[in-house]
């Protein structure tokens, strides 16, 4: 499946010795420690990717010690486990359980199985999840007129979306979701993935796709917890497949994008007059929601997007590039398939061993 999941932070009740990773302090005017805030410490894995770590609550027992009760981690897991991000495994239990069972063996400390077989169960909070997946446009110019395209004709909620080299980001400042198109192809090369991938098919294969991504921040996640799972935090249990399916697809269908294909003669030719005269003024660059009356708007809108498949709150398709790929038909197709020949770059539940 196509979908993975690449961006996680999470909170896991699990007792451990402090990470070491040093503190910044609050200090008053009188010189009293008014606060202490523990810095995250950087785990590099072997791959030269990074996650972020600290120890949440902190105890002091009886005899002097000290023990951490809970665990905080951000990163991209797919990269810190298995080198890249071009696919992975959508199965966040288990990318979060490697994870933690990398990081700590780096900083020298002890995770005992019943802890790993827990956190496999999903058993931790979710404050971050990013929801990924590829899509085929044939060449890398290709996708670059689908996102130059795409940034014209496509609108979220809150408006148009932005572009940062390259980047197109629909929500971009949001503290709730947000969501990114970019070539995948290109990407790879500027964040320079390991040499010994970057002479594998990896490259070949992020050739020409299109990346869409689903960032789902702490307040939309605490969102989907009440309404959707009546709960108060969203738990790596809750994050299945299927779940996460659901809500990636819900999400970018939040994105108005018209159609960016050339609509044939005939089909416009046998429009009925008060459509077709609509539907020729949005062409010539008219913004027929200042030419028409609301609900006659309204309206002509509904009735030619079902007819033609356009969208006239939007720029016309002659403020697009031309032989851009079509924005719906592609979102709309079949997710980008991971070939056989590449499986071996993707982490899995057969490389994660409760021992170790």
């Amino acid at each position: 499946m196509s979908l993975m999941c690449d961006w996680i932070t999470c909170v896991i009740e699990c007792p451990h010795e402090p990470i070491p990773s040093g503190a910044m302090l609050d200090i008053d005017s009188d010189g009293n420690v008014t606060r202490t805030i523990t810095k995250r410490r950087s785990v590099r894995s072997s791959w030269e990717s990074s996650i972020q770590v600290k120890t949440n609550n902190v105890i002091t027992r009886d005899d002097g010690s000290c023990i951490g009760t809970q665990l905080y981690l951000d990163g991209n897991f797919a990269k810190f486990l298995q080198g890249h991000n071009v696919f992975g495994a959508l199965d966040i239990p288990l990318l979060v359980a490697a994870g933690v069972q990398q990081a700590l063996n780096l900083c020298d400390i002890p995770i005992y199985p019943f802890q790993l077989q827990r956190i496999l169960q999903g058993d931790f909070k979710v404050k971050r999840v990013d929801l990924t997946a590829s899509y085929n446009c044939g060449t890398s110019q290709d996708v670059d007129h689908w996102i130059q395209s795409c940034s014209v004709m496509a609108k979220s909620r809150s408006g148009k979306p932005e572009m940062t080299r390259g980047t197109l980001y629909f929500q971009k400042h949001s503290r709730r979701w947000s969501v990114k198109f970019y070539n995948k192809g290109r990407e790879i090369y500027r964040n320079k993935i390991p040499l010994e991938l970057l002479n594998s098919p990896i490259p070949s294969f992020a050739d020409g796709k299109l990346r869409a991504e689903l960032v789902l921040r702490g307040k939309e996640l605490q969102k989907i917890a009440e309404k959707q799972l009546s709960k108060a935090d969203v738990l790596g249990s809750d994050l299945t497949p299927n779940f996460c399916q659901h809500l990636y697809k819900s999400y970018l269908e939040r994105i108005d994008m018209s159609d960016v294909h050339r609509i044939p003669e005939s089909a416009a030719l046998s429009l009925p007059n008060s459509l077709r005269g609509t539907y020729e003024l949005w062409l010539h660059g008219f913004d027929m929601q200042q030419n028409l009356a609301r609900n006659t708007f309204y309206r002509h809108r509904r009735q030619l997007k079902e007819l033609l498949g356009c969208d006239i709150s939007l720029a016309p398709p002659r403020a697009a590039k031309n032989n851009v790929v079509p924005l719906l038909r592609v979102i709309e197709a079949k997710p980008v398939e991971v070939p056989a020949n590449l499986l071996p770059y993707m982490y899995t539940r057969g490389d994660f061993n409760v021992a170790i």
